[in-house]
């Protein structure tokens, strides 16, 4: 059971009143909206999605040169900055090195590529999507690629910084070892660690580690496997029968307090300290998401929703539906995953 103290006090410390202003402070006086937008398309879906974001108050944009969107986040930006209706320094856009570029010699030219389809001199934070890298095979498809040295490319990563290309740098689906490695090593320290958190997995030894060390924890897909034609992506080993959405306790909880089950699960997270990234293109269901800052879970309603967590059996993104064997690689991150499997 997380410490109730140290849960209220530094829930309070960073609570704000709506999805604008409501902030987790990072390293060097970087601060983090606790809720984004979660850019995980490039389908026409999402120009009308971002805009619906932007006009109820989201100003945190999530995407990656992987997911193909960079040139339609750019252009919706640069709408908004154009008119006037937003200025830069008001946004936080993260996006984030392609497994492709897991090279030192590539990420420089990786980033400016990225700021090139984003109309921007810099990104908020700069984040490598995953700890191995990948290559195209014969067929076109990825294949996974050889060893890489992540050691080498932190040290690139720190030199984004430096340039003034990112503001911040992060990592994704990193694994406790790994982020110890890099840690070692760091002149600047990871600000974030993105990771799959919902109510079905909960990642507490993981998310209690990067308290210790002063890493913000961004939860993708914190609403978990339920099942929306748009959002739901049947990834992973472990979503059959699952539906956070639908899940009795959950359901019981936001009659309680009159909300929708997405509204329970984000304000479940945003009170463990996790800024959530859900992802929806539906336009009523962003603006429903984005109001979680003007009511409290109760502990014993916590507590609840706590003893869900089902551990690496509730995990949905598992990176196998990259490439084949890419449980094989030696930094795939998951390794009791891949000790499932076997």
């Amino acid at each position: 059971m997380e410490n109730t103290f140290s849960f209220v006090f530094s829930f309070m410390a960073m609570s704000g009143t709506n999805i604008t202003n409501t902030f987790q402070p990072m390293r060097d006086n970087v601060h983090i909206p606790s809720m984004g937008f979660s850019a995980v398309t490039n389908g026409t879906d999402l120009p009308a999605a971002l805009n619906k974001a932007l006009e109820v108050g989201y100003r945190h944009i999530d995407t990656s040169s992987l997911y193909g969107n960079e040139d339609i986040i750019g252009s919706v930006v640069k709408n908004w900055t154009k008119s006037k209706k937003l200025n830069r320094k008001d946004l936080f856009i993260t996006t984030k090195l392609h497994p492709l570029d897991m090279d030192p010699d590539k990420i420089e030219g990786a980033l400016n590529v990225s700021l090139a389809k984003l109309q921007l001199k810099y990104v908020d934070s700069y984040v490598i999507d995953m700890p191995l890298g990948l290559k195209i095979g014969e067929d076109g498809e990825f294949e996974v690629g050889p060893p890489v040295n992540l050691m080498a490319i932190w040290r690139k990563m720190e030199d984004q910084v430096k340039a003034k290309r990112a503001r911040s740098i992060g990592l994704r689906d990193f694994n406790k070892e790994q982020i110890e490695g890099i840690l070692r090593i760091a002149k600047i320290q990871p600000s974030n660690l993105h990771i799959e958190v919902h109510p079905y997995h909960q990642e507490k030894d993981l998310r209690a580690f990067c308290k210790k060390n002063n890493i913000v924890v961004v939860g993708h897909a914190p609403l978990g496997p339920f099942r929306e034609a748009d959002t739901f992506i049947p990834l992973g080993p472990n979503e059959k029968g699952m539906d956070t959405l639908n899940d009795p306790d959950i359901l019981n909880i936001a009659k309680k307090y009159k909300k929708t089950p997405a509204q329970i699960i984000l304000r479940y997270l945003h009170q463990l300290q996790v800024v959530v990234l859900p992802r929806t293109l539906d336009t009523t269901m962003i603006e429903t998401n984005s109001k979680i800052f003007k009511f409290n879970l109760s502990m014993n309603d916590t507590k609840t929703i706590g003893v869900l967590d089902r551990g690496t059996y509730g995990k949905i993104y598992d990176l196998l539906y990259l490439a084949p064997n890419i449980e094989e690689h030696p930094d795939y991150p998951f390794k009791r995953i891949k000790e499932k499997h076997q």
